[in-house]
């Protein structure tokens, strides 16, 4: 375990190591068009397949966040499940909204990434 990631939420851009920021961070994709009120999937690939994933060194779950509001949670097992998740969320009403997923590795500690959803 390295205690200096483990302790605090890491981002991409802050990992000292790029390599190790590149397989933690969650990726975030829209899968549709992003409309208020609508329905809209939203994908979470951590590390967009970099990260290893074996019993030793797993990615053990996924958070969705909209505005800092909980939206969902998905566990994985390690060997047998990616951490790759869809969550499908409404879309709130107002100009934009900043959505955010934050990944746990066992060894690495926690991962954040957001993007910004611009409902039109």
């Amino acid at each position: 375990m390295n205690a200096e990631l483990f302790w605090k939420m890491n981002t991409e851009t802050t990992a000292a190591d790029k390599v190790v920021g590149e397989k933690h961070a969650p990726v975030i994709t829209f899968l549709g068009e992003v409309k208020p009120g609508k329905p809209v999937k939203v994908r979470v690939d951590v590390g967009a397949g970099k990260h290893p994933n074996e019993n030793g060194h797993h990615i053990q779950w996924i958070e969705l966040r909209c505005n800092d509001l909980y939206i969902g949670r998905a566990d994985f097992a390690p060997v047998i499940m990616d951490p790759i998740v869809d969550f499908t969320m409404v879309c709130p009403a107002g100009p934009a909204c900043e959505i955010s997923a934050v990944a746990r590795c066992n060894l690495h500690g926690l991962w954040q990434s957001k993007v910004e959803c611009k409902c039109s």
